[in-house]
């Protein structure tokens, strides 16, 4: 029994490295609208920390609107986000939002990864994604000339960023765009291995 406890520590201890160790975020949304009177109406909210984050910034007055809204997670083994930004307004009064998202984290070792993202531009906004890493640029979209990506294969050990954004802004004629985006990696055999070596101690100690 000594022995299959050592065995499942060890594997435990290297199935560590092989997930997200997130350094630093910034997730936000905000929106922006001007009344007749052009006073100026904000609003904007952001996340505190890596938790999850699902929240929309409103503004809605005559005659203009801004809207941002985004749902994103930062968890072990996954990456999700996104995003959208609408505005509108007439004769000259327009409503603008924006929905922002920045992850940094590292991996400790090489790790097989499926990275997929798209963008939907609207009028006059150009949403994008860019994602980085050790070696410069992995994928970029622009909304102007490239509109989704889809990558897999590893990761080297080493650190990584994935930004995106997107931002509307309508005067008389309605803008709005948005984001999404997926990281997901796959847990190194150990992982595996610290589960079910788990599973098979549960079931001797109830024999």
């Amino acid at each position: 029994m000594k022995t299959l406890a050592t065995i499942a520590l060890v594997a435990l201890t290297g199935s560590a490295s092989a997930q997200f160790n997130y350094q630093s975020q910034s997730r936000f949304v905000e929106a922006m609208a001007r009344d007749l009177n052009s006073n100026l109406f904000f609003d904007s909210k952001s996340a505190s920390g890596f938790e999850f984050f699902n929240e929309v910034a409103l503004v809605a007055v005559e005659p203009t609107f801004g809207e941002g809204s985004q749902t994103s997670s930062l968890d072990a083994f996954a990456i999700n986000a996104s995003g959208s930004a609408s505005g509108a307004g007439i004769n000259g009064f327009g409503g603008s939002a924006r929905s922002f998202f920045r992850a940094t984290f590292s991996i400790a070792e090489p790790t097989a990864f499926d990275f997929s993202s798209s963008v939907n531009p609207g009028f006059g906004s150009t949403p994008s994604v860019r994602f980085t890493g050790p070696g410069g640029t992995l994928s970029s979209i622009d909304g102007f000339n490239t509109f989704s990506d889809t990558l897999a294969g590893t990761l080297d050990a080493g650190t990584y960023t994935i930004v995106a954004d997107a931002q509307a802004a309508g005067a008389g004629i309605p803008d709005n765009g948005g984001f999404n985006v997926s990281l997901t990696i796959v847990p190194a055999p150990a992982s595996v291995a610290a589960l079910a070596l788990g599973g098979f101690a549960a079931a001797r100690r109830r024999r």
